[in-house]
């Protein structure tokens, strides 16, 4: 399964071949592949970048670079860090003080497949934990910007010519709030997608796939409230179980209810220490949409009441991000 980690020394020959790979193929698909003295700096100026953020990840975390691996392969990436010249030239932006996100590639292999949007939320994730209110990014590609304008709207500000006659350079300064509003959307229209809402340290975890319901009715979600918490309904998948039949078993177990119009919505990943037994935890959650078909059986957990909430009072109390994640994209999908 893929994973979203910071850059580590072993990495780097992989990140080298892998940013000179994407760099070639992207300056071809943006027909300026003759600007060969241009790529070449842009790949010397990357792999210099990788080498700075294993240096500042071990210091002063101001400069991160994000990899997507998939076993062995380099499937994507994005840095985190101070923002480009591009941008700070332009003094209406305001942001020299504001962290960029950039250098983001995909692998050809890999796209189509949410590994950009797990890239894009997982660097989102990381400005909001660390209490940054506002992003920057920007782009010369013509493709990239086609995309961007997709996902995040008309830029803020453009240099015009930038890069030759009639070029456009977009510059986007955006609040965390309206990118992950923008990242909901964008996980919503991908199901079955998969994300992960935050990044493995250098630990062994325990490892724990669970399947998990977003219950709907009316507008509002059910979850289960503990005496540890706010979470929704499921668990544990056993050995041999399908996640769907884990599923069932577990709204039965917990809550005494059977469900149908089951619709499954992808595969979130969390890092974690358990409030419980302190436990390092990597949560593997399969997550579905469903509806209480009727209750029909007697809870085997007392201490698990059922609440409905609104969708911005599970987002404040559900106590696992990749559980609010599911709960955020699938009732932004059904208000669409």
């Amino acid at each position: 399964m893929m994973t979203i980690r910071q850059i580590e020394e072993n990495d780097l020959t992989r990140a080298d071949a892998f940013i000179e790979s994407v760099l070639i193929e992207t300056f071809d698909a943006n027909g300026v592949s003759d600007m060969q003295a241009l790529l070449e700096s842009e790949i010397h100026g990357k792999r210099a970048l990788f080498r700075q953020a294993i240096v500042s990840q071990k210091a002063d975390k101001t400069l991160m670079i994000l990899l997507a691996v998939d076993g062995d392969q380099i499937a994507g990436m994005a840095s985190i860090g101070s923002p480009n010249d591009d941008i700070t030239s332009v003094e209406a932006a305001d942001c020299r003080s504001v962290r960029e996100v950039g250098t983001l590639f995909v692998a050809p292999a890999y796209r189509g497949n949410g590994v950009g949007a797990a890239l894009w939320l997982a660097a989102v994730l990381q400005f909001q934990k660390n209490g940054e209110t506002f992003l920057c990014f920007d782009s010369g590609y013509p493709v990239a910007q086609e995309t961007w304008q997709r996902r995040f709207g008309r830029p803020q500000f453009e240099l015009v010519n930038r890069w030759g006659e009639g070029t456009r350079h977009m510059i986007w300064k955006l609040s965390t709030d309206v990118a992950m509003r923008c990242m909901m959307k964008w996980l919503s229209v991908k199901r079955p997608c998969w994300y992960q809402t935050s990044l493995p340290e250098a630990c062994d975890y325990t490892v724990r796939p669970g399947a998990y319901a977003v219950l709907v009715k009316a507008h509002r979600v059910g979850v289960i409230k503990t005496k540890t918490g706010y979470f929704l309904a499921g668990g544990g998948i056993e050995a041999g179980e399908t996640p769907e039949a884990a599923l069932k078993r577990e709204c039965m177990e917990e809550i005494g209810v059977t469900i149908e119009h089951i619709e499954y919505l992808g595969v979130g990943e969390h890092y974690f220490k358990s409030i419980v037994d302190q436990m390092m935890m990597q949560s593997i959650g399969y997550f579905f949409k469903c509806q209480i078909e009727a209750f029909a059986g007697e809870e085997t957990e007392p201490d698990h009441e059922l609440v409905w909430l609104s969708p911005d009072e599970a987002a404040e109390k559900l106590y696992l991000a990749h559980q609010r994640i599911a709960v955020a994209m699938t009732m932004l999908n059904d208000a669409s």
